[in-house]
């Protein structure tokens, strides 16, 4: 079938039989290969349809911090035709509450952490850290659930400013689409730092960006940011290619910019770029490439993205977004609020 064609989880599993042995995921000094995480995922998939008769476009919550788990439930989910929905483990009680009701889940997936706040609900759950034992009995094949890159993937919610956070679906090849692109050399030997909270669309760029391409995908799994834990991954597994926000890059550019020596591709963004942080950045870690990605929840990531030049001789107000990635358009609003597409 030709790739063009094929779902996330199709795409996985060919990478999985060309890539069997190497290593996927590394959480807590623990490391998976592509084949244990195919296999797992299985089994969980399997455990789904078994124990609870899930059936193809069920919205299924995931609520842990990051962990191996919860990125081989995600694909789990995938597998069997349905939506994963990350709750993010530091939204206030009020918006667990709401994505829960507004997305009409089914089955919560969670971390013994976080069991006590979903009390208020009485839909089935399954706790994180017994997966491991509760799928040991199921088939490790892989599902037969046909599946497209027109089914949604999962579901994210805004920041909800004017009101209650708004539930967007993503669809499969909103994905595809992304980690397709040539904003970056995805199909060369990449380390990726899954930093960003599951919540939060950064980390579709990051595990999918990993997982269907043979690359490498460490996992942050701690609930607070600490720049030394960053920095210790950074240095332990070589990671190559990381994702941080506007603010969290200036902090860290501010306080110690060597944490990210040895990083060759820094995404930045989510707001407007400093100019000041970024000359700073480009004097002090010259064999980085930096990457301005730009985009909203609903354009799956990045809309558009901008590898920014050496700006040190440069007078520069502002850093451009740069132009459209892979199959998307962008569309300007000129001075007689017409439009122009830009793609």
């Amino acid at each position: 079938m030709d790739n063009k064609l094929l779902s996330i989880p199709h795409l996985f599993e060919q990478v999985v039989l060309q890539n069997t042995h190497k290593t996927a995921i590394i959480c807590n000094g623990k490391t998976l290969s592509y084949n244990d995480v195919n296999q797992k995922a299985n089994q969980l998939a399997h455990l789904l349809i078994g124990r609870y008769g899930l059936k193809r476009g069920s919205v299924i919550a995931v609520f842990d911090d990051s962990s191996e788990w919860t990125i081989i439930s995600m694909l789990a989910i995938l597998k069997i035709g349905c939506i994963y929905l990350p709750l993010d483990s530091k939204y206030p009680e009020e918006r667990i509450k709401f994505n829960i009701n507004d997305a009409q889940i089914l089955l919560i997936i969670v971390g013994s952490s976080y069991f006590k706040r979903i009390d208020f609900v009485s839909i089935p759950r399954l706790i994180i850290e017994n997966l491991e034992d509760a799928i040991s009995e199921f088939s490790t094949d892989n599902p037969q659930v046909d599946s497209t890159p027109d089914d949604a993937a999962y579901i994210m919610y805004t920041s909800g400013t004017t009101g209650n956070p708004n539930g967007v679906l993503i669809p499969q090849k909103g994905i595809i689409r992304l980690v397709n692109s040539d904003f970056l050399p995805f199909d060369s030997n990449l380390t990726f730092l899954q930093l960003a909270p599951l919540g939060f669309d950064a980390s579709t760029f990051e595990i999918w960006g990993a997982l269907l391409h043979a690359n490498k995908l460490v996992v942050y799994a701690h609930h607070s940011t600490e720049f030394s834990e960053i920095s210790r991954l950074i240095h332990t597994y070589k990671i190559n290619c990381i994702w941080l926000t506007a603010s969290f890059f200036n902090r860290l550019i501010d306080e110690d910019a060597t944490i990210l020596n040895g990083v060759t591709y820094i995404l930045t963004g989510g707001e407007a770029l400093s100019v000041s942080h970024i000359k700073k950045a480009q004097n002090l870690l010259k064999d980085s490439t930096f990457i301005n990605g730009y985009g909203p929840t609903e354009c799956t990531t990045f809309t558009c993205c901008y590898t920014i030049p050496d700006l040190q001789n440069v007078e520069l107000n502002s850093i451009p977004i740069g132009k459209p990635i892979a199959k998307t358009s962008v569309h300007l609003l000129d001075k007689k609020n017409g439009t122009r597409e830009r793609g």
